[in-house]
């Protein structure tokens, strides 16, 4: 029987605003933002509230130690320039204690602040970006393990909770005459700026790379669009049953990486979405 077991990911965190366990109540209260460039430096700015009430910031700054740890001192400011005052050089109020992150995936993880037990912390989800994620996409497609890309007709349809893809590749890229077509179906999951979802999924012929009919189940991690049209996506593909008892579950991982197809009035080409697709009633500028 054949087997493969997936490498291991770096759960590299999403950047943005993070909520600290169930505080996100809609009341004012206290968070984390993170700032990630290169991969391997992290800024991460603690903002919340003094025993007095009074509200603070706090900073730590460091690498990120196999893609998912992170520890560092969190320091307290003073005197820097304030709202409609003139110039004024900020200094170091106190260095408050130690701060400690573990990412597991892009969108969730551990926090532990000065003082305090850890506690869940995960990407704070404001925004139903989900219009961006059901329309059609004209993508490639590569394997871990066949990394010759591999083009594919992608088309989407979310709807609260539930998900479903369809795939088409071409003739000449799979072992089918008609071509091979796959169809996932399972949850959805919004973190942040992306999705991650998990189902089942069949197959129709022999898309390239993906074992076929061994293929049943499905998790999709950091599935997003952004407001150009562009989407990427990590698939993992296993069987579940297949798998030897007492070995690690064998997964191929997928790559995607492509652009939404307008739905609007095209003539002789295919036309890669605008704002108007997604509801904007603005351009974007592209420089």
């Amino acid at each position: 029987m054949f087997a493969l077991t997936a490498p291991a990911i770096a759960a590299l965190p999403q950047q943005g605003m993070w909520a600290i366990g169930n505080e996100a109540d809609g009341s004012p209260g206290r968070g984390v933002q993170i700032d990630r460039q290169g991969n391997l430096t992290l800024i991460i700015t603690y903002f919340g509230y003094r025993a007095d009430g009074s509200a603070t910031f706090m900073q730590s700054s460091g690498k990120l130690e196999d893609g998912k740890r992170f520890v560092g001192d969190l320091v307290e400011y003073k005197n820097g320039r304030a709202l409609g005052g003139g110039p004024s050089k900020g200094e170091v109020e106190a260095v408050v204690g130690p701060i400690a992150v573990e990412f597991d995936t892009p969108t969730s993880g551990t926090i532990t602040l000065p003082g305090e037990a850890p506690q869940r912390f995960a990407r704070f989800q404001y925004e139903d970006n989900s219009r961006f994620i059901n329309n059609a996409f004209s993508a490639v497609v590569y394997d871990d393990a066949w990394l010759t890309p591999t083009p594919v007709q992608v088309s989407i349809t979310a709807s609260g909770s539930q998900f479903s893809m369809v795939e088409k590749y071409k003739p000449s890229d799979s072992a089918a005459p008609n071509g091979a077509r796959c169809e996932y179906t399972g949850d959805l999951t919004r973190n942040g700026g992306s999705f991650t979802s998990k189902g089942k999924v069949q197959c129709q012929g022999t898309p390239p790379g993906s074992m076929g009919a061994m293929v049943e189940d499905y998790r999709m991690t950091e599935f997003k669009v952004d407001e150009y049209g562009t989407m990427n996506a990590r698939l993992y593909l296993s069987n579940v049953r297949r798998t030897v008892p007492g070995t690690p579950p064998w997964e191929v991982i997928r790559h995607y990486s492509g652009a939404c197809i307008s739905s609007g009035p095209v003539t002789g080409f295919t036309r890669r979405c605008t704002t108007t697709d997604f509801g904007f009633d603005y351009p974007f500028n592209v420089e």
